[in-house]
């Protein structure tokens, strides 16, 4: 019997010395992947921490102990209330008493619990100056009286400023275009071809920015507007968003308008008087001539050149003369010979002054023909002469037969 009970017992002994030996394994097994899950928690930058299924915190990363130094025990304490599943963002204060907004996401599992925090802090300080930045822009181009204008290309979307709007005819309540071709359906028919190949330019890679004027369609007076933008280029190195302002230029326009006018009306009066009229550099090269002057010249090639060029030695040395006198001596009128397009010489009275022009000085001048004047000039002295030489007496009458002269 005594024998019976040993055995038992060595049985019982053995089969619980098994159950240790297997339960050493398991435990030894389990603590090796509790090490190889720590360990790959810590190699992960973001704070991590988890909690038993109870809810009681139960360890942490490496980049919590770190993010929250001498701050730990203050941020598990606003980690307790996170007790369900939940992303949720909160202030939390970091290492160095740093408070820094951050987003929890808190996920629940079978036997526990693991919360994983991103800190937002600097996406949010980031959004802040850009809406900073936009408001600022918004000021300036208020200021300026100039709208703009967003082009999602990849999404042919269009977004206005109230200001732009504005510019392209609608209220604040009013929808506006919605793409570019909504868009290009306000634009004048004489200037669509023209700011059409501005956007695909720009589209394409072949111009540095967008800078078109271009007329609206409008029922009312003539409209301009001037539309700038350059393009971001997206990750397939095309561009993707296109970002600009546009302005009302109609003003400008019509002011531009006026003076081109009144320079074309100009220019027609100086191109058909009767006399000569010219302008030249100090080099003495002709930059414009009216339609007197190259008729007299025949119509040959004139410009940039000097007198030497066009004419006889002994009509350009006169006329060198004339001019140096003019911008250095201050000496304007002046006569002196030209020739026509038969070569015969003219007699001309001409008027030369110096013109400062954009830091340039050019010499203007107009000439008038005295060539018959100075004909009838001559013949007098000769009458003259005759008449006070004759031993006859002689006298001259008006009209009205009023004496006016009497020889000698």
């Amino acid at each position: 019997m005594l024998e019976l009970i040993t055995i038992m017992l060595l049985i019982i002994s053995f089969s619980l010395l098994l159950l240790v030996i297997r339960k050493s394994k398991q435990i030894q097994k389990l603590t090796s992947s509790c090490e190889e899950h720590k360990t790959l928690l810590n190699s992960i930058n973001l704070p991590i921490f988890y909690k038993d299924k109870n809810g009681k915190f139960i360890g942490c990363n490496k980049a919590f102990d770190i993010s929250f130094g001498n701050q730990k025990n203050e941020a598990i304490k606003e980690l307790q209330y996170f007790t369900t599943s939940q992303t949720k963002e909160i202030d939390l204060v970091y290492d160095n008493a740093i408070s820094k907004a951050t987003i929890v996401n808190f996920t629940n599992y079978l036997d526990g619990a693991i919360g994983v925090l991103f800190d937002t802090s600097e996406i949010k300080s980031n959004k802040e100056k850009i809406l900073e930045q936009k408001n600022r822009l918004e000021y300036v181009l208020k200021g300026s009286r100039e709208g703009y204008w967003e082009w999602d290309i990849k999404t042919d979307s269009i977004i206005f400023s109230k200001r732009a709007k504005e510019i392209l005819g609608y209220g604040e309540d009013e929808k506006a275009p919605e793409n570019i071709t909504d868009w290009m359906n306000l634009v004048e028919s004489y200037d669509i071809a023209r700011t059409n190949e501005a956007l695909v330019s720009h589209i394409n890679g072949e111009t540095p920015f967008i800078d078109v004027e271009h007329r609206l369609k409008t029922s009312l007076n003539e409209k301009w507007v001037n539309f700038r933008g350059k393009g971001i280029y997206g990750k397939d190195n095309q561009i993707s968003k296109v970002y600009g302002t546009i302005r009302d230029t109609t003003e400008q326009k019509v002011e531009l308008t006026k003076v081109v006018k009144e320079k074309d009306l100009y220019t027609t009066f100086i191109d058909n008087l009767p006399a000569l009229s010219f302008i030249k550099n100090k080099e003495g090269k002709y930059l414009y001539i009216n339609k007197s002057f190259q008729r007299l010249l025949g119509f040959k090639a004139w410009k940039n050149k000097t007198a030497e060029e066009i004419f006889e030695k002994n009509v350009s040395d006169g006329i060198i003369e004339r001019d140096r006198e003019a911008f250095y001596e201050g000496i304007h009128k002046h006569e002196e010979f030209t020739t026509n397009e038969e070569g015969m010489l003219k007699l001309y009275e001409t008027y030369k002054f110096p013109v400062d022009n954009n830091q340039e000085k050019v010499l203007c001048g107009f000439g008038l023909d005295i060539t018959k004047e100075k004909e009838y000039q001559e013949k007098i002295k000769i009458y003259a002469k005759v008449f006070d030489a004759t031993n006859e007496g002689m006298i001259i009458t008006d009209n009205e037969n009023k004496i006016i002269s009497v020889n000698a």
